[in-house]
C-alpha cells in the first residue's frame, strides 16, 4: 500500500457534491444512496453574463444563502465538484499514435497547446484519456478541455470566501456525459437553458467534442430587435445543428444518427423537435431513457431536466480523488488548496482521535484508582474484623504463610520475566540479511550462548552464498557454519539448507 492509499484510508474521505452555475440560477446535488440532497437559488440580473461573473459582491452573497441552505455551520467548508457555464470551456478529442505513449505527457501537451482554442498560456486545461482506436496501426484518443483563467479564478475565489471547498472544475456538458450509457454508435446531445444552447457529441459513455451558443452571440444576427422570435431561432439552431455534424462528419469520416436533448421545460421543445425532424434526420430519442440503469433506479421522478447536469457533477463526487480521471478545470493552485484542505482535515481527525483517547483513558485510570481504593479499603477492613473476632491465631497464621508464598512466586515471576532476552531484533536483523531471494523456514533458538539452527530455501546457489556472507559480515554474529551435507537441491531448483551460528555479546 502507498503513502496515497494510506493517507485516503486513515483519512475520513468528505462527502463531495455538485455545485452549478447558471446564469440565474445556482444550484447544489449531493448523492445519499438513492436518493438526492438539494438546494437551489435564483440569481438577480446582472450577476452572472455570457458565463462570468459581473458583481462578485452579490454572487458571493447568493452563495453565503446558498451554503446556509446545505448547512447551518456556517464555518463548515463544503466541498464541491463546480459546474461552470458551457459557454467558458471547450472541448475536443484529437488522436496520437500508438508509439506515443512512451511518453504521452510531453506528445499531448504539445497537442493541447495546438488546438487550444485561446492563448494556452491564459488558459487552464486538463485531458483523460479514453482509449485506443485501430486506425494506423492503432491510435491513442485523448480528450482535451480547456477553460480561460480568468473566468474560473473568478468563481474560485467567490466559492473560497462563502465557505465552499472546490474539489474539481468541470462544465454541464461533460457532466451530463457521466449520466448517459456506453453506447458506440455517436450521440448527439443538446442542451438548452437561460444562457444559451449547448453541443455535445457523445460515444462509449465519454465526451467527443462540444460547442455552446451564448444569447448574445444569438443576439448578433439580430441588431437592431429587443427580440427574437421561433422562426428565427429556428433557423440560428439549425444552422448551428449543420455545423456540428458537419464537423463530427470531417474529423471522424462517420454520421450521427441520434439526438437526445436536455430542455428546461416550456412549450418550446416540442416546436424545436419537430425543427430539427424536418431538417436533419435525426433519431430523437428522450434523455431519461439513455441514462445508464444505475441512475435510472435513481428517485429522479420529481427532478426536472434542468437538475441533470449538476446530478453528473454530484456523482463525480462519489468517486475517491485518487481515482477521478475526469479532466479538471481548477489550475495548479485549485488543486494545490485541494491538498492544503486534505491535510487540514487528516489533522483536525486525528487531533480529534487523540484527544478522544486521551480523555477515555483518563476516564479509565479515575475509575480504575477508586474502584482498586474501595477494593483495597473494603479488604483491609474485612481483615481488621477477621483479626479482631477470630480467636484462632493459628489461621491468621496460615493465611500469613500463604500470602508470603504468593509473594514469593509473584517475585520469582518478575525475576524470570526481567531475565527473559527480547529476541525480536535478532530474527529482524536475520529476516533483512535474507532479503527476498532468501525464504526463512525456521529459527532454533536457544540460551544466548548456545548456537543458532537455522532452515530455510534459496532461489539459487548464489542467494545461499550472499546470505552466508551476510551473516558472516554482521559484527553481531559469529561461527557461521554452512556444512555441504545441509543443502539440497529440491526438484523445482529451489535449495534446501541448514546454518548455525552464534550471537556475540548477547
Amino acid at each position: 500500500m502507498n503513502f496515497r492509499n494510506l493517507f485516503n484510508l486513515l483519512t475520513p474521505q468528505p462527502q463531495v457534491g455538485g455545485l452549478e452555475v447558471g446564469e440565474f440560477e445556482i444550484r447544489f446535488a449531493q448523492v445519499a444512496g438513492l436518493s438526492l440532497k438539494t438546494a437551489s437559488l435564483r440569481l438577480p440580473g446582472a450577476v452572472i453574463e455570457e458565463g462570468k461573473v459581473k458583481d462578485q459582491g452579490a454572487f458571493k452573497k447568493a452563495l453565503l444563502d446558498l451554503h446556509a441552505q446545505i448547512t447551518p455551520n456556517v464555518r463548515k467548508n463544503v466541498p464541491v465538484i463546480l459546474s461552470i457555464p458551457d459557454t467558458n470551456a471547450y472541448a475536443q478529442v484529437f488522436n496520437l499514435p500508438i508509439v506515443a505513449a512512451d511518453n504521452l505527457e510531453e506528445a499531448v501537451s504539445l497537442n493541447m497547446q495546438m488546438i487550444s482554442p485561446i492563448d494556452y498560456s491564459v488558459a487552464y486545461s486538463d485531458w483523460e484519456r479514453l482509449g485506443e482506436v485501430d486506425i494506423g496501426g492503432g491510435q491513442i484518443e485523448i480528450l482535451g478541455v480547456f477553460a480561460g483563467k480568468g473566468p474560473v479564478d473568478e468563481y474560485l475565489a467567490a466559492l473560497a470566501e462563502a465557505g465552499f471547498w472546490v474539489v474539481a472544475v468541470e462544465f454541464p456538458m461533460l457532466a451530463l456525459s457521466r449520466l448517459v450509457a456506453s453506447r458506440p454508435a455517436p450521440l448527439l446531445l443538446l442542451k438548452i437553458n437561460a444562457g444559451g444552447f449547448s453541443f455535445g457529441v457523445l460515444r462509449d459513455g465519454h465526451l467527443y467534442f462540444n460547442r455552446a451558443v451564448g444569447w448574445s452571440e444569438i443576439f448578433e444576427f439580430f441588431p437592431s430587435q429587443t427580440r427574437v422570435y421561433f422562426k428565427e431561432l429556428e433557423n440560428i439552431l439549425v444552422r448551428e445543428t449543420q455545423r456540428v455534424l458537419n464537423f463530427h462528419l470531417s474529423h471522424w469520416q462517420s454520421s450521427v444518427s441520434s439526438l437526445s436533448m436536455v430542455f428546461p421545460g416550456s412549450g418550446l421543445e416540442e416546436k424545436i423537435q419537430k425543427a430539427l425532424r424536418e431538417n436533419f434526420s435525426l433519431e430523437i430519442l428522450p434523455f431519461r431513457q439513455l441514462m445508464a440503469p444505475e441512475f435510472q433506479k435513481m428517485n429522479l421522478a420529481s427532478l426536472s431536466s434542468d437538475w441533470y447536469s449538476v446530478l453528473g457533477s454530484a456523482l463525480r463526487g462519489l468517486t475517491q480523488r485518487f481515482e477521478d480521471r475526469s479532466p479538471n478545470l481548477s489550475g495548479v493552485g485549485g488543486r494545490r488548496q485541494f491538498k492544503e484542505q486534505q491535510i487540514l482535515n487528516f489533522e483536525k481527525f486525528w487531533r480529534s482521535v487523540a484527544i478522544g483517547i486521551t480523555a477515555f483513558a483518563l476516564l479509565v485510570f479515575i475509575a480504575g484508582d477508586a474502584f482498586l481504593y474501595r477494593t483495597e479499603k473494603r479488604l483491609a477492613d474485612r481483615f481488621t474484623n477477621f483479626k479482631t473476632l477470630s480467636s484462632a491465631g493459628e489461621d491468621l497464621k496460615n493465611l500469613e504463610r500463604e500470602a508470603q508464598n504468593f509473594n514469593e512466586k509473584v517475585g520469582l515471576a518478575l525475576q524470570a520475566k526481567q531475565a527473559t532476552r527480547d529476541w525480536s531484533p535478532i530474527i529482524e536483523k536475520i529476516k533483512n540479511l535474507a532479503g527476498a531471494s532468501v525464504s526463512i523456514i525456521r529459527i532454533f533458538l536457544q540460551s544466548p550462548g548456545a548456537p543458532i539452527f537455522l532452515t530455510g530455501a534459496a532461489q539459487s546457489e548464489e542467494a545461499l552464498l550472499n546470505f552466508k556472507n551476510a551473516l558472516s559480515a554482521e559484527e553481531s554474529f559469529e561461527g557461521v557454519d554452512l556444512p555441504l551435507s545441509a543443502i539440497n537441491r529440491s526438484g523445482s531448483g529451489r535449495i534446501d539448507f541448514s546454518i548455525s551460528f552464534k550471537i556475540k555479546n548477547f
